[in-house]
């Protein structure tokens, strides 16, 4: 035992000594530099102190004296100490992890174990924590409760389930993102056997995945992806979309994009672009939208489209009449008029001023022109032939006809649907706007 204390305070001794030693270079000149050699080859040394860096060639050197690394040193004192030197081993696992020698500390620390399991110092060391009577490492107790590590956090199982679920659906959304969009850019190379092949992959879709990515296509610059995406929601049976398959097929500057909408509002329920159809029939500014809103209206061949119907079989509007000839150039513009009425003429729509009966023209013209404005009933055939394949019935252009039988009838025609509660609020909402 005395020889073991003995040769502890040498090691102590020696370890502090050592950590505070240094290289030495004596020069030729006679001088002397202590500091730490941090590169030298055949010609030159470099030595950094306390003084800085610097080189010198060999020839300008006497000698050198190196001192020991540190793991010179661990190994040295390893090989001195008695194997059963549970302290020693213990102390020379600290001086290790105060010197940066992570490994050799951890192989200190796990023979001082194998000597004496329940080192206090050596398990702490380690990472060990005394739990529940046991020796456990974090992970082992955090397990123990039932936690899973996460990118280096430890979580419960169920918020690691939840996690694991979480990323899992956003894997899955950005492959359907990116499928998507490969599939509509292939679809607007329009003539090409990709297009045709992506048309064919975009109308077998039959997950509702897919619905979240095809549903901004609508609104895509490409009139070939808005028509394929409209038709595509369609077959998906995504009705939160068909108000918007809606405005496409009354209002998008591109005829086969129309068409293509027309014929997925004919396969999707369409209660919830109803009102959309039948406010632009009733209210829009422009006769196409009204005629095509009441053709797509007479296509759906819902009985409760047939009031909005009967209101929009004709309509006012306003024409400008004017007592010269309007010019030959330009088209008729908007300009601003205090008072103004919106007028749609065959040359497009204008603004006029019943009151002084003046409208400018031409696309860069400043001049006005004296006019009459005048209201006209613009009928719309489209109505009646929607209300005419409903109804099996013809009052041509009679409203009131038209209405009479509607009240007569309506109880007949909306009756399969009156058990469902929201049908009974379309058909209460549907009386209230025609009213």
């Amino acid at each position: 035992m005395k020889y073991r204390l003995i040769a502890l305070a040498w090691l102590l001794s020696f370890l502090f000594a050592a950590s505070l030693g240094a290289d030495i270079i004596f020069l030729e000149s006679g001088g002397k530099i202590e500091g730490q050699i941090i590169a030298e080859d055949e010609e030159k040394i470099t030595i950094e102190s306390s003084a800085g860096i610097a080189t010198f060639h060999r020839r300008d050197i006497k000698s050198i004296v190196y001192m020991e690394t540190d793991r010179e040193i661990y190994q040295k004192q390893r090989a001195a100490l008695a194997a059963d030197d549970i302290e020693g081993h213990f102390k020379l696992g600290l001086w290790c992890q105060k010197e940066g020698l992570p490994k050799e500390a951890q192989d200190e620390f796990r023979l001082v174990l194998g000597l004496n399991s329940d080192h206090k110092g050596a398990r702490e060391a380690l990472g060990y924590k005394f739990h529940e009577g046991k020796w456990l490492t974090e992970e082992e107790i955090m397990l123990a409760k039932g936690y899973k590590l996460y990118r280096g956090k430890w979580v419960s199982a169920e918020e690691f389930e939840r996690i694991q679920k979480t990323e899992k659906r956003e894997m899955e959304r950005r492959e359907w993102m990116r499928y998507i969009r490969n599939l509509a850019y292939e679809v607007n190379l329009e003539g090409t056997d990709r297009a045709w092949l992506a048309e064919e992959e975009f109308l077998s879709l039959t997950s509702p995945e897919a619905i979240p990515h095809i549903e901004p296509l609508l609104a895509d610059l490409r009139p070939a992806v808005r028509a394929i995406a409209a038709v595509a929601l369609a077959n998906l049976e995504a009705t939160r979309t068909a108000r918007k398959i809606a405005h496409l097929a009354l209002y998008d500057q591109d005829e086969a994009v129309r068409e293509a909408a027309q014929k997925a509002l004919l396969k999707m329920p369409t209660t919830h672009a109803l009102r959309l159809l039948a406010r632009a029939l009733l209210q829009a500014e422009e006769r196409a939208v009204r005629f095509r809103s009441a053709r797509i209206l007479g296509d759906l061949a819902d009985p409760r489209t047939i009031p909005y119907l009967i209101e929009g079989l004709h309509f006012q509007e306003w024409f400008y009449e004017p007592s010269l000839p309007p010019p030959e150039r330009g088209r008729w513009v908007q300009p601003y008029i205090s008072g103004s009425t919106t007028v749609i003429t065959s040359e497009g729509t204008v603004i006029i001023s019943p009151e002084i009966g003046y409208i400018q023209y031409g696309p860069a013209v400043t001049e006005h022109r004296p006019g009459v404005a005048r209201l006209r009933i613009a009928r719309n055939y489209q109505a009646l032939e929607a209300l005419k394949d409903m109804t099996d019935e013809d009052f041509h252009f009679n409203k009131e006809r038209w209405r009479h039988w509607w009240r007569r009838n309506k109880a007949e025609l909306l009756k399969p649907k009156e058990s469902r509660p929201e049908a009974q609020e379309e058909v209460k909402e549907a009386e209230e706007e025609n009213e």
